[in-house]
């Protein structure tokens, strides 16, 4: 059998850098999988698979990203814009 590690909950969020409530709702929404019992073990593999998702969302996102505006009379509007429904602080 190959060798699996395994992680508890506080592992894995050392692991991504976020809280274990975070773990906790990923596992329980399906996007970490994982093995019950007490405590909890997550494969180190579903982090790393997780990790290439979010990575590839990200990136993916960033390609279609509209370009910014070129010519001043869009940069105008633009800023017309953001001032018009920016939130009063």
């Amino acid at each position: 059998m190959a060798d699996l590690e395994l992680l508890t909950q506080r592992e894995a969020a050392d692991l991504l850098r976020c809280s274990e409530t975070t773990v906790k709702r990923l596992r329980l929404s399906g996007a970490l999988g994982y093995l019950p019992g007490a405590p909890v073990r997550i494969p180190k593999g579903e982090i790393e698979r997780y990790l290439s998702e979010q990575r590839a969302r990200h990136e993916a996102a960033a390609q279609e990203r509209p370009e910014p505006p070129q010519d001043a009379r869009q940069r105008a509007r633009r800023a017309s814009l953001v001032r018009r429904y920016r939130k009063p602080v």
